[in-house]
């Protein structure tokens, strides 16, 4: 691929983008909203992502940092859930922040894009004014940008924005499977590279649903890694879930290094008082032998290589 291609100036473009990204339930939403906190960081909140061509939604999200308490009971609930959603009427009034698929389509970015496409320079042009409306209208000096779907696009997002950093969060395949198991909107979620089946699908022409669950994290992960390999060093980070939790304080600490934003010494306070636990146990206490050896079959290659069979 062609970065300089068409009449795109490519020299500073994304130097105030980041981009998190990360198979499903590894993490990326604790990642995301705990960056969200951050007073220099913009970010597309539940308001925009319903107008996503509105200049005065994103201003909204400064009022959080007004009421720092009342945002964190809003975004991560008494137990700092990040999926948390179970909120009163009053709470829900706060800005969020969400996915924003929208913010993409209106700029006709595919969600399932071919592996040739290519993005435009008008979808370039349309992207990069998005991004740069929402990060002046709520005054931060970075916008960030969290979306599962940009896993496989990330060769086109940095034709793009050529400087923008990626944030890259894995988690243990063994415990992302089984929590995509429960996620409520897994079963009717259009997998891409099974072409858009869904798994209800799957598991009704005979497929074991916990082998999709298993297999789509190998999928993701191997699309990560290929989209990163076109990225220079200096603009990703690779963090482990597992090490957000045990070690919450240095991880955040590093990850605002590398962003290179204006320390915040009230975020790392906040953030790091978030009382995350560790839910990766789950797999080895809930599934049968049977599924245990599903999950081995399917991601044993993957898990040895990051490192995550030495850790059993």
């Amino acid at each position: 691929m062609n970065r300089n291609s068409g009449n795109i100036d490519m020299n500073e473009a994304g130097s105030d983008v980041l981009f998190i990204v990360g198979p499903g339930r590894s993490g990326t939403t604790l990642l995301y909203k705990g960056l969200c906190l951050h007073p220099e960081i913009a970010w597309i909140s539940n308001y925009l992502a319903r107008f996503p061509g509105s200049r005065f939604w994103p201003m909204l999200n400064r009022i959080g940092s007004r009421f720092p308490g009342v945002r964190q009971r809003a975004w991560f609930g008494k137990r700092s859930n990040a999926y948390f959603n179970e909120r009163n009427p009053l709470l829900k009034m706060m800005p969020t922040p969400v996915e924003g698929e929208s913010v993409y389509s209106r700029c006709d970015i595919p969600l399932f894009p071919r592996p040739e496409w290519e993005m435009s320079g008008r979808q370039i042009e349309c992207l990069r004014q998005a991004f740069d409306n929402i990060r002046k209208a709520q005054g931060g000096r970075l916008f960030m940008s969290k979306r599962t779907a940009n896993n496989r696009r990330i060769a086109q997002l940095l034709r793009a924005f050529p400087r923008a950093k990626f944030l890259y969060i894995i988690r243990d395949g063994r415990a992302t499977a089984t929590s995509m198991m429960r996620a409520p909107w897994w079963r009717d979620h259009q997998v891409w590279w099974l072409d858009g089946k869904t798994p209800r699908q799957w598991e009704s022409e005979g497929g074991h649903p916990l082998e999709l669950a298993a297999r789509n994290w190998v999928e993701e992960v191997d699309e990560i890694e290929r989209g990163l390999q076109s990225v220079p060093d200096e603009q990703v980070m690779q963090i482990r879930y597992e090490e957000l939790i045990e070690k919450s304080s240095t991880v955040w600490s590093a990850v605002e290094s590398f962003l290179d934003v204006p320390r915040s010494r009230e975020w790392l306070e906040e953030v790091s008082s978030l009382m995350l636990t560790d839910q990766n146990r789950g797999w080895k206490d809930t599934l049968s032998p049977d599924e245990k050896r599903i999950l081995e079959r399917v991601q044993s290659d993957m898990l040895a290589r990051l490192g995550y069979l030495d850790e059993t």
